[in-house]
């Protein structure tokens, strides 16, 4: 089966690449792939759903091989929120929240008298998600 322009649906004339993603005992009838084979639809990666295919393996067993990833800008997404920075005058020194192009961190200062240490905290609050996982890819050289 052949891999298809995200945008046109076209064929693109070379192999559909997947990952298996766990190990498989001999004989097994099912291969856990990653992405999932879509032959059509507004997410197709495939010409057609073709289980009769004989499968290539990239490369031989047991080789070692180096990996790279690349991706577009747009395959994954960062979100920060602006966590709360408590009143002044709490026994807090000195709280801020910095923020600049959608990144926030909660900068904290203050001064422990008892052991005689003066302590700067970083806090984020984030969460992360692979968008558009079409648009990266771990590629063996």
């Amino acid at each position: 089966m052949f891999a298809v322009n995200p945008q046109s649906r076209q064929n693109t004339g070379t192999l559909a690449q997947f990952v298996v993603t766990a190990d498989l005992l001999t004989g097994a009838v099912a291969l856990p792939i990653s992405p999932a084979i879509m032959p059509s639809g507004a997410f197709q990666n495939v010409t057609s759903a073709t289980t009769a295919a004989n499968f290539t393996i990239f490369g031989a067993a047991s080789g070692v091989y180096a990996a790279s990833v690349a991706y577009h800008r747009d395959a994954f997404t960062l979100a920060m929120v602006p966590m709360f920075a408590p009143p002044q005058g709490k026994g807090i020194v000195d709280v801020s929240v910095q923020s600049t192009q959608g990144l926030s961190v909660k900068v904290t200062q203050f001064y422990d008298g008892v052991n005689d240490n003066y302590i700067l905290r970083l806090d984020v609050l984030f969460g992360w998600a692979a968008t558009y996982p079409e648009l990266a890819c771990l590629y063996a050289t």
